[in-house]
């Protein structure tokens, strides 16, 4: 094998999962693709009965590593029944899917008469379907209750595609245009990767474009085994909770034992809390891939593919809420408690590389809005995400910045702007909060306060919210402070104000009327108090932290007339806080 085509083909493999991911941006019509950008690219290797993944796009990457499971039972369920030009869609969380708002489409790339590669789209529809706008069915016990179930499936056959599945999957969405354009761009995307394979494959031959797969594999695999290696040996636990299960449970624990051995690591979630009522529960590829994400994260360097994942064994005990028993409610688990899952194992990994740990997932909170536009005279439905626009938490030798942490960093905020123009909203408020940015020696990202109206409606709109992570915000990291936390006021400054810190069902929400959204960032690294004084200055003029909130959480006495540390109050702040503790 050629080494330097075999590298060639790998940043190849990378550069058509992007053009896959420019091309489902440019071609949607819904502002979760467009502006929210809440999908993600890939391109999966077959052979013999390996199924692998070999180039991630920069969208979602839980979505893809969740995929893995979803083109798997797709090719268990056609594989003697496959023709060149199939395209296959899931969403059932108990046959491949994640949460039925995750459609995931999957083209086979034929090579000889052989599907040899798979290029797939793993996106967040707007509407899927079911009893509640948004999928997202706040009072859901069971799947059904969620939305339409999407049975693996054709819905191109042999490069045709199949009206009848077609039509029967707009029928099921309040917005079928939307959906009927956005799945066309999605097709339109795995087409581009297969005519792309097949360039690949006609200049360089199969055999060694497989070859090419396999050095990109084992380079992954052998990079993290040589990681592993340098771990200290022994037995690591974490653990992490979720608020509650928005209907009756509340304090979920999630547990994560970690054994670190030289040829491997086994990850095991028993002591984890039975899966529950609410719609919090998560199947077994959801949680796969909350489990496997945070060593992406410790270890960034090492290129993503399932190689890297090989040394890897996880264990979630069946019947728990991160392995529950169909018919369970699964809805939100893709932030929750997938968030959670991810956050106890860096809780075990802090013990085994604490430099490399910080929040890595997102505690995500959810504002749906529906009614009716008179602008357009239509149906509209939005997922708002400057409701929960932040969770990033500090990192050794970085601050929390930006927005969103990594298993999120392909979601993108819209312009208010924009979202004005899609939505009868008008946004009063959006920005960082002084005094909301968890403490550490590197400081979280501050809190986004969102404050937004209503406007320009002749008939009352409805409105959900989930809230989560107010009594068990963004865990900190060796000796760093947690997270702010979330919460969000719906009507505020009038008599009808209430204050929301788990749920608010279908409220009826007027022009003129407003909603609050606090949304705080992730935890902070290593001790406030030896955080650098300067760089404490620089929050104080900036505005992200106070006078008093430099002195109360770090120890640092600015002078603010002359914009400097005051050096002797600052040494004494910091001695007089050693010794209390």
């Amino acid at each position: 094998m050629n080494v330097v085509t075999a590298e060639i083909l790998r940043q190849y493999f990378l550069s058509i999962v992007g053009e896959m991911d420019e091309m489902v941006s440019r071609s949607s019509m819904s502002p979760i693709f467009n502006e929210g950008h809440d999908y993600t690219t890939g391109l999966f290797s077959l052979r013999d009965s390996e199924i692998d993944l070999i180039a991630l796009g920069t969208g979602v990457p839980v979505h893809l590593f969740a995929a893995t499971t979803s083109v798997e039972r797709f090719m268990t369920e056609f594989r003697k029944g496959l023709c060149d030009g199939d395209i296959g869609l899931i969403n059932d969380p108990y046959h491949g899917g994640g949460h039925l708002p995750d459609w995931t489409l999957i083209k086979p790339i034929f090579v000889d008469g052989t599907p040899r590669f798979c290029s797939v789209v793993r996106a967040h529809m707007l509407d899927p379907g079911g009893p509640y706008p948004g999928g997202r069915n706040p009072n859901a016990t069971e799947i059904w209750q969620e939305g339409f179930r999407i049975y693996p499936l054709k819905i191109v056959e042999a490069g045709t595609v199949r009206h009848d599945v077609w039509q029967l999957l707009l029928a099921n969405s309040r917005l079928p245009d939307y959906l009927d354009n956005d799945l066309k761009g999605m097709i339109g995307a795995c087409e581009a990767a297969a005519r792309r394979i097949h360039s690949a494959v006609e200049k360089y031959g199969l055999a060694e474009v497989q070859e090419s797969v396999g050095y990109t594999l084992s380079y992954s695999e052998k990079w993290i085994r040589k990681e592993i290696e340098q771990w200290p040996e022994g037995q690591y636990r974490g653990e992490s909770y979720a608020d509650s299960d928005f209907i009756e449970t509340r304090d979920i624990k999630i547990r994560a034992t970690l054994t670190v051995r030289n040829d491997g690591v086994t990850l095991d979630f028993a002591g984890t809390d039975d899966q529950v009522k609410g719609c919090i529960n998560s199947t077994h590829a959801n949680a796969l891939a909350y489990a496997l994400l945070p060593f992406m994260t410790v270890c960034p360097d090492i290129p993503v593919n399932s190689g890297l994942f090989r040394p890897f064994r996880v264990l979630l005990p069946q019947g728990t809420v991160v392995n529950a028993n169909a018919p369970a409610a699964v809805a939100l688990s893709t932030v929750c408690v997938g968030h959670e899952i991810c956050e106890a194992v860096l809780g075990a990994l802090e013990e085994v590389v604490p430099e490399r740990v910080a929040t890595a997932s997102i505690d995500m909170c959810f504002l749906y809005t529906w009614g009716k536009d008179p602008r357009y005279n239509e149906f509209f439905l939005s997922t708002d995400y400057y409701a929960s626009a932040v969770s990033a938490g500090g990192a050794f030798g970085q601050d929390g910045w930006g927005a969103l942490a990594a298993t999120m960093n392909g979601l993108r905020l819209p312009t208010f702007e924009m979202s004005e123009i899609q939505y009868p909203f008008f946004y009063l408020k959006g920005e960082y909060a002084t005094d909301t940015a968890a403490p550490g020696r590197w400081r979280g990202v501050p809190a986004f306060h969102l404050r937004r109206r209503i406007t320009a409606v002749e008939q009352p709109v409805s409105m959900t919210m989930f809230v989560r992570s107010s009594r068990h915000p963004c865990k900190g990291f060796a000796g760093g402070k947690p997270g702010k936390g979330n919460r969000y006021v719906s009507k505020p400054g009038t008599r009808n104000e209430l204050g929301v810190i788990e749920r608010l069902d279908q409220i009826s929400v007027d022009s003129g009327e407003e909603v609050f959204c606090e949304k705080g960032g992730g935890g902070g690294w290593g001790n406030a108090l030896h955080r650098d004084p300067d760089l404490v200055l620089r929050d104080v003029l900036d505005e992200i932290v106070s006078v008093r909130g430099a002195a109360d959480d770090y120890g640092v006495a600015i002078d603010l007339a002359h914009q400097c540390v005051d050096q002797a109050e600052t040494q004494r702040l910091r001695q007089a806080r050693r010794v209390k503790t």
